[in-house]
């Protein structure tokens, strides 16, 4: 029982709305969104590794062409699976929205490459392990751009 002298009903509605379970619906296009994430980077450090073991391309050169790559594969798997509403008009303003709040996560992720390859003896040997902590730091920030501003429902007033 709660003693209500203690927390008054609102402290209580606060803590109950912030322990809510997740939805399974919600918990699925996480985890969409992650597989999604995880092929995108599949494909950033195959093609990194290809770029710069393969070709003898520069690591930062090479990190220009293969954040593009995967941030392109990203937003394909998610516009087919995590986030489809079955909307095909306005797919390039789409595809161009995604890279465009990719920004933030892109800019993350390159700058701590950048960090670590030039920084770090590590980072210098080993550019593709270099890629893991901005990977990991854009995660978040970009499924919850992706919903709100990319893949949102045009037929929802508020978005996502």
């Amino acid at each position: 029982m709660i003693d209500r002298d203690v927390f008054s009903m609102g402290e209580v509605r606060r803590a109950r709305r912030r322990f809510r379970p997740v939805a399974p619906a919600a918990l699925r296009r996480w985890l969409a969104f992650g597989t999604a994430g995880l092929i995108a980077f599949g494909v950033d450090m195959g093609a990194l590794g290809a770029l710069v073991h393969g070709l003898g391309i520069a690591p930062v050169k090479a990190r220009l062409i293969s954040i593009p790559l995967a941030a392109s594969t990203a937003w394909l798997i998610n516009r087919r699976f995590t986030f489809a509403s079955g909307d095909d008009r306005a797919r390039w303003h789409q595809w161009l929205r995604y890279l465009a709040v990719n920004t933030i996560n892109i800019t993350v992720n390159f700058g701590c490459y950048l960090a670590l390859v030039s920084a770090t003896a590590v980072g210098a040997a080993h550019p593709l392990i270099s890629v893991v902590p901005g990977a990991l730091l854009g995660l978040a920030i970009n499924y919850r751009l992706a919903g709100r501003w990319v893949f949102r429902d045009p037929n929802l007033s508020s978005g996502r």
